[in-house]
């Protein structure tokens, strides 16, 4: 697809960068080679969104980012890369791949055969070439045993008793926050 050789931004223009940016747009004394939309979000939801579908913005070559509300693409690294070092545990993704191969052997027909001149290496094997980091994460990884519980029954991250003792600490917590407010104002 020949797409044309302008710059475009679409969205609301609720921050300055953003209407500062629409003085730029196309005019009948000055063309600057980009292509600028104003969305009413409103006037979208009644229509079906007809105008905001993806490929109806693959029109133009270039992108042009003016920050606003919503999230960078660095934004949403940095809080997907968090959410995986603080909640994501190892024992999960192996418990998760250990279901989907082993459900996927059953539809093979293939028999594995170790060949004659096969040697076994073990984990700690691979470590021992591996940077100090890398070491670190493959001894942090290493399955120590099956577990025994289904993939798709595991348990909750809190217990019952400890869920509900978060739940009212954390009601605790608003409920202060909210006694301050009412003292402050």
């Amino acid at each position: 697809m020949n797409k044309e050789a302008y710059a475009h931004w679409k969205g609301t223009p609720l921050s300055p960068d953003r209407r500062d940016l629409l003085k730029c747009n196309i005019s009948d004394k000055q063309d600057w080679g980009i292509r600028l939309y104003k969305l009413d979000w409103n006037k979208e939801i009644q229509e079906g969104f007809k105008d905001t579908d993806l490929a109806s913005q693959c029109m133009h070559r270039y992108k042009i980012y003016v920050e606003g509300r919503g999230w960078s693409a660095e934004d949403i690294m940095k809080a997907a890369s968090d959410f995986v070092h603080e909640n994501l545990k190892m024992d999960y993704v192996y418990d998760y791949m250990f279901h989907v191969l082993s459900e996927y052997s059953k539809l093979m027909r293939y028999k594995p055969t170790i060949l004659e001149k096969a040697r076994e290496i073990c984990s700690e094997t691979l470590a021992c070439k591996a940077t100090e980091l890398h070491k670190k994460y493959l001894m942090e990884s290493m399955v120590k045993g099956p577990t025994d519980v289904s993939p798709c029954n595991m348990p909750p991250p809190y217990d019952p008793h400890a869920f509900r003792t978060f739940l009212r600490s954390k009601a605790n917590s608003v409920s202060l926050v909210e006694l301050w407010e009412q003292r402050y104002w």
